[in-house]
């Protein structure tokens, strides 16, 4: 037992055991459990970690930031922009199988828009896509007057878009516009 418990406390600083290791570079940022979840759903004392969080923040509150690699029933997320160090635009590669039918991809996409986000419409665009479009009184403070609406377009794998085949969505910060000014994808 001796033998064991000694082996233990040697292993401890080589990083096993939970304990960092010489060379084993520095532990993450720890999320705070109250504002860990959907960022839609955070407390409003929380950071963004969304739509208009900083790329830290958004990296802390989502798996799998810039890969490429397909993993079956996870979310990708890719393409992302940055305004003055806040996300102000990125790609959400969708990896479900059964793959995600309209209504489900938007509740996934409204999940990263800020808790105080209203929705002001959805519309098909011709065969091409769907838009959301979604305004914000945060984004406003963090964006300007000019760029807190947030729009939000689903993609399916083909030119055609497919209600039950939604493969990928656009979300960027932009100007507001009304429902019939949303004329393409």
């Amino acid at each position: 037992m001796i033998t064991f418990c000694g082996a233990a406390m040697l292993l401890q600083g080589c990083g096993l055991f939970g304990v960092a290791g010489p060379g084993l570079g520095p532990i993450g940022p720890q999320i705070n459990p109250k504002c860990a979840g959907i960022p839609n759903q955070l407390a409003l004392t929380c950071p963004l970690a969304g739509i208009g969080a900083t790329e830290q923040e958004f990296d802390n509150a989502h798996p799998y930031v810039g890969s490429s690699v397909v993993i079956p029933g996870q979310t990708n997320y890719v393409s992302l922009h940055d305004t003055n160090g806040l996300v102000s635009s990125f790609v959400e590669q969708f990896h479900a199988n059964p793959p995600l039918i309209a209504g489900e991809a938007r509740q996934e996409t409204h999940g990263e828009m800020p808790p105080d986000a209203k929705k002001l419409f959805e519309k098909t665009i011709g065969t091409g896509c769907q838009v959301i479009e979604y305004k914000s009184a945060a984004l406003k403070k963090l964006f300007g007057a000019q760029e807190d609406g947030v729009v939000v377009v689903l993609h399916s794998k083909t030119d055609t878009f497919d209600q039950n085949d939604v493969t990928s969505a656009t979300i960027n910060v932009a100007t507001p516009e009304t429902r019939a000014a949303a004329t393409s994808c």
